[in-house]
């Protein structure tokens, strides 16, 4: 197969349901995804399984990701997902163990640097902005060049050189404020030296295997690891409408007329219910590209629904009940019609 990137080899699996394709894409991913899995649980089995329900979530929101995504960039947000779903649900007990050894480490000078900056880099690394983020990722996960990091993050190479010296910057008070003082050089040389791990010979076909078949090749564990994670990318989402949303209504209140408490509880309860639709797209997003469309109208006609009937509470004391109602109707009614369609998918998916 002639050497394509990454985008051009997902764009290839999404509209020829290559294998082949999915298949170069793991084994150039495979080892990134399973470093940031084993960072979080320290248990190799469990790095296995949660490696595989990464790529299981990549095959399922193939065809839903944004064209200019960074996989490398989606990839480890999402393994970072994937071992906090695991975590909170299987190895509390073993993540509470772990860091009071961590706490041990932190006392031993004798310790290697990245035994102890292990246990913290990814904590780390979720205090940079995005674009700080990808620049680590793209130099030391992918071990790219700096002018190659410059072209992906849309920059020149001075400007990537800038901002990956001060992303290393910024791990370093991380480190610093938690008790643990590492100089520059050594943080990059750790980085560099130990950020990606082997992973084992036989999860790249295991990996493959059960993320071609949608997780149908996956066990009952990894399969559950995998809603639950796509179920915590779903909550992100709509967490971030809900905030806005809350702005939004803290800004009316100041700038449009004087609520009364019944209408602070329309708009409240307009931000609740607005969260349905982007979530049953999120979870149960369509593969089918012309179905995927017509499900993304549905979920737009209801938004609007509720952001006109918003408009008119913030602006009409008599009409704001009428609205409500009437936007509330209108949802369900495109909640209804969203859900038959996802069904039919189903249906077919399973069929």
């Amino acid at each position: 197969m002639q050497e394509l990137n990454d985008s051009a080899l997902l764009r290839q699996y999404v509209e020829q349901d290559t294998e082949e394709a999915f298949g170069v894409l793991v084994a150039r991913n495979l080892n990134k995804v399973y470093s940031v899995a084993l960072r979080y649980t320290g248990n190799h089995h469990q790095a296995e399984e949660i490696t595989q329900a990464v790529f299981v979530i990549l095959a399922r929101k193939a065809r839903t990701l944004n064209p200019n995504v960074i996989l490398s960039g989606w990839l480890y947000r999402t393994a970072r997902l994937t071992s906090l779903t695991k975590i909170r649900t299987e190895i509390r007990r073993t993540n509470r163990e772990q860091e009071a050894q961590r706490k041990m480490s932190l006392n031993e000078t004798e310790s290697g640097d990245w035994s102890r900056i292990a246990p913290l880099l990814d904590a780390a690394m979720e205090h940079l902005n995005e674009k700080d983020r990808l620049a680590i990722i793209l130099r030391f996960f992918d071990g790219k060049c700096m002018k190659e990091v410059g072209a992906d993050i849309g920059g020149s190479e001075d400007a990537a050189k800038m901002r990956v010296n001060r992303a290393v910057e910024k791990l370093r008070r991380y480190f610093a404020k938690k008790g643990l003082m590492v100089p520059v050089s050594a943080l990059i040389f750790a980085l560099t030296a130990n950020s990606i791990q082997a992973a084992p010979a036989m999860l790249e076909k295991i990996a493959t295997a059960s993320s071609v078949a949608k997780g149908g090749a996956a066990n009952g564990s990894t399969l559950a690891l995998v809603d639950g994670t796509l179920k915590l990318m779903a909550w992100l989402k709509a967490k971030t409408i809900l905030v806005t949303g809350a702005l939004l209504v803290v800004l009316a209140n100041v700038t449009m007329r004087s609520l009364e408490l019944h209408d602070t509880l329309y708009l409240c309860y307009g931000l609740l219910i607005c969260l349905i639709l982007p979530m049953m797209m999120s979870v149960y997003s369509p593969g089918d590209r012309a179905l995927r469309k017509f499900c993304i109208k549905i979920v737009w006609t209801g938004q609007l629904l509720l952001a006109m009937a918003g408009l008119v509470v913030l602006f009409s004391e008599t009409a704001a009940l009428y609205a409500i109602v009437i936007a509330s109707v209108g949802y369900l009614a495109c909640a209804l019609a969203l859900h038959r369609k996802l069904q039919v998918r189903l249906f077919i998916g399973g069929a």
